[in-house]
């Protein structure tokens, strides 16, 4: 007796079919949500759209600030990150007072 192709046991069907019907529907799902998606971004454009955002993006900022703030891990990382940034800074001013030192 030859062993044919493996069947799904949920469906009977062959399941190399089956794997083609749920990447269709996933395909179909994915070109779905791609289209809502793009569909929003007429929504999102609009300057009252804008302007609300805007007020959100102001209020979680503050929000995630007093996060930072109340959390001593999160105060640390930011620190550093400020220490990290200064240093970078003072490099580019060193680089610039360097490089015109040489235009003179």
């Amino acid at each position: 007796m030859e062993a044919g192709e493996s069947t799904d046991i949920i469906t009977g069907r062959p399941e190399s079919e089956v794997k083609g019907l749920k990447k269709q529907l996933k395909d179909q799902k994915k070109e779905a949500d791609l289209r809502e998606q793009a569909e929003f971004i007429n929504v999102t454009l609009s300057p009252e759209s804008r302007k609300l955002i805007d007020l959100i993006v102001k209020k979680l900022e503050k929000r995630i600030e007093t996060l930072i703030t109340n959390d001593p891990e999160a105060s640390a990382y930011k620190k550093i990150l400020k220490d990290v940034k200064y240093r970078e800074d003072l490099a580019k001013k060193a680089i610039d007072i360097i490089y015109q030192r040489q235009l003179d």
